[in-house]
This record gives C-alpha cells, structure tokens and sequence, in this order.
C-alpha cells in the first residue's frame, strides 16, 4: 500500500493537476462517508491533505507566474503595475473551490421543501457563492 502510494499515487499527483484532482475528490468521499471506518478515514484525510498541497503548491505557482507575465507586460508597455490580490491559503485550486461551493449549494437548497422557495434560494446561492 505504502509502495503504491509513493510511487505511483504521490508521482501522478505531482506531474498532473487533474489526477491530483481526481484522487483529491476520491480521498474526500472517503474521508466523508460515514460508511468508512474510523482509521480509515483518518488515513484518507491526511492523504487528502497530502494531495491537497500538490495541487495548492502548483496552483499557487501557476498563478504567481501569471501574476509575473502581467506586470512584465504592463513594465513593457510603461504601464501601472498590477496589483497582486492576497490569496487565501486554505483554497487547493480554482476547480476545487467551484466544487466545494458547488456542494454547499447544492446541500443548502434539498432543505429547502417548496420548489419555487427552492428556485429562489438557488438562484441566491448561485449568486453569493459563484458569481
């Protein structure tokens, strides 16, 4: 187990953000499920956690490079430089975060009993949590 997650899950992960992802969200559900086990799901939450760095760690330099070819660009042009917003550490990636809310949207609106009441906190939501 120890073999295989060394070298071949922690090694996908590294070289491809989508397979961080999947494992990721594979490793959330279990880590979740109230089906798993105690130990188990302990074992997928800092195995999640792991995951969650990878993909963090090149997400954020990703956007740190994007953030550096935006103010060579406007250096180039004589323009302002931009300014860098703050990124949250908690956020793993962009996809990631989508998701989440996503999840909490849709956890929010089956409380919700009467369809047009459920329409209205839905289309509240959408516009709170993603746009």
């Amino acid at each position: 187990r120890k073999l295989l997650w060394e070298n071949f899950v922690l090694d996908a992960v590294r070289n491809d953000v989508a397979f961080g992802h999947l494992f990721f969200w594979a490793l959330r559900a279990v880590e979740s499920s109230p089906q798993a086990k105690v130990a188990v799901q302990t074992d997928a939450k800092r195995r999640m956690h792991e995951v969650q760095g990878t993909i963090c760690s090149k997400a954020q330099l990703k956007l740190t490079l994007r953030h550096l070819k935006e103010a060579n660009d406007a250096v180039r042009k004589g323009d302002r430089v931009p300014e860098v917003p703050k990124s949250d550490p908690n956020k793993v990636s962009p996809l990631v975060d989508v998701c989440e809310r996503l999840i909490y949207i849709g956890t929010e609106i089956v409380k919700v009993r009467n369809q047009q009441e459920r329409l209205g906190v839905l289309q509240a939501l959408i516009d709170q949590e993603i746009n």
